[in-house]
């Protein structure tokens, strides 16, 4: 791919281009933002790109998740964008993994810059223990209602347990809804921030973004001196918080995970990118499933009674 255009923008020139080109990055998470921030990164010209979701395509996804159309339906998000991002730039390196990030495979986090593309601040306070830990710069965004955040976090500066000491977070697009601009805004301005981090000119604070006002804010953060993650407490890369049973946002589907089951006695279901589909359950190769259901008592029940 021909990368010239880029280089001339100020700040980026050859070299920069360059070292562009050196950097392994990390996606967490391919959904609304996850969709154009990977797009942006991949044809950027970075020289690796690994893909993480957890998620299958859903109907409602569509509208906003624009890797995806209607025959992906069923099929693992990590799957199908890898796909899409191979045939958008051949030059950089891509491999997915569908599978959902924890601590028994944080270690695919290693790179040189991991974005946050996700909707749970779990997974995103074990990407913030685990980059502190090994110093890997990261992004993270977030967009809901007309609302958009993005915020870069760097080795040594404010964490994003500075900014966010506990897990209450505001409504979720279940709750405010969500449209195809505010995730195409947040993913750029997120890619935005990439480019600076790989160019050694990161922002410093959080952006904010109003989109129904037109109102764009630079929140100044500073490091918490009752952090936890910055005092050396890695409580979510340590296991001492956490859950095996998580609402996704989307309507009505609960993941769970450790589940006894063996693949190969369900060969006769139907299989798309190594799931099993049962009724209202697929089931993943490593132990973990998605129900739909509008509990998660009853998301329990429901494996329950396929796998015992």
């Amino acid at each position: 791919m021909d990368y010239s255009r880029q280089e001339l923008v100020s700040g980026i020139g050859r070299d920069g281009q360059k070292s562009i080109s050196s950097k392994k990055v990390v996606l967490v998470g391919v959904g609304g933002i996850g969709c154009v921030s990977a797009q942006l990164i991949a044809r950027a010209g970075i020289r690796e790109l690994v893909v993480i979701d957890r998620d299958v395509v859903e109907v409602s996804n569509l509208q906003r998740q624009l890797m995806f159309c209607e025959a992906d339906i069923g099929r693992p998000k990590a799957e199908v964008a890898a796909a899409f991002l191979r045939k958008s730039n051949p030059d950089v390196c891509i491999s997915y993994f569908s599978e959902d990030l924890d601590l028994d495979n944080v270690h695919l986090l290693n790179g040189d810059l991991v974005l946050d593309c996700t909707d749970n601040m779990e997974v995103r306070y074990l990407i913030n223990d685990y980059c502190m830990k090994k110093s890997i710069p990261w992004v993270y965004s977030a967009a809901a209602g007309n609302s958009v955040s993005v915020f870069s976090i760097r080795p040594g500066g404010p964490c994003f347990r500075c900014v966010f000491p506990d897990s209450r977070s505001g409504g979720t697009c279940e709750v405010v809804g969500i449209t195809a601009h505010a995730v195409t805004v947040a993913a750029s301005l997120q890619v935005c921030e990439a480019f600076k981090l790989m160019l050694k000119s990161p922002t410093v604070g959080m952006i904010r973004f109003d989109l129904s006002g037109y109102v764009f804010s630079m929140i100044q953060v500073s490091k918490r001196g009752d952090c936890r993650t910055c005092d050396g407490k890695l409580d979510y890369l340590e296991g001492r918080t956490g859950s095996t049973a998580i609402k996704l946002c989307g309507r009505g589907m609960y993941q769970l995970k450790g589940l006894k089951v063996d693949i190969d006695d369900f060969r006769n279901r139907v299989i798309r990118g190594g799931c099993v589909s049962i009724d209202d359950v697929i089931v993943f190769p490593d132990g973990r499933a998605l129900v739909r259901a509008a509990s998660e008592a009853e998301a329990r029940s429901k494996c329950a009674r396929i796998f015992g």
